[in-house]
């Protein structure tokens, strides 16, 4: 009853890494960034992680900072209320 909303993020990655293993995902705020999430293939045998994310959304968050596995960082902008996004690495 009391729990806020996420957003659901999905990465696409170059055809050598089309689930962008490896990648950062930071929510970003006027005050900084929140906690980071990596995106990773699987922790154990036989194991794999989902192919989206999703994120806590503190009140004033206004963008989401990706770190590409290469390192090139893109910062997209969060609408209010948006609930699904998709990042693709150009």
């Amino acid at each position: 009853r009391g729990a806020h909303l996420g957003i659901r993020v999905r990465l696409v990655g170059p055809a050598t890494n089309p689930l962008a293993i490896g990648a950062e995902l930071r929510v970003m705020t006027p005050r900084g960034g929140g906690p980071v999430r990596e995106i990773r293939a699987g922790s154990g045998y036989w194991s794999m992680d989902a192919a989206t994310t999703v994120l806590a959304l503190p009140p004033d968050v206004n963008a989401l900072r990706v770190r590409w596995p290469g390192g090139r960082v893109q910062s997209v902008p969060l609408a209010a209320g948006q609930r699904e996004l998709t990042v693709i690495d150009r």
